[in-house]
């Protein structure tokens, strides 16, 4: 099973919403998303940062 690693940046009140690539199940696997930020075991991203310090978060994709 091939996996790869995406990163994502996020700022504090900027909503984000980013759809990864389909046909895939996401998990993070090291770090944190900040909270008011969602991931979905889909590969949808979403919400709005309402902390600092959670500028990286990255999230492994494995072929479903």
């Amino acid at each position: 099973m091939a996996c790869e690693n995406q990163h994502f940046d996020t700022q504090v009140g900027v909503p984000i919403n980013a759809q990864l690539p389909a046909g895939f199940d996401y998990t993070v696997i090291r770090g944190q998303l900040p909270p008011g930020v969602t991931l979905s075991a889909s590969g949808v991203i979403s919400g709005t940062p309402t902390v600092a310090g959670y500028q990286v978060a990255i999230v492994e994709e494995c072929a479903a």
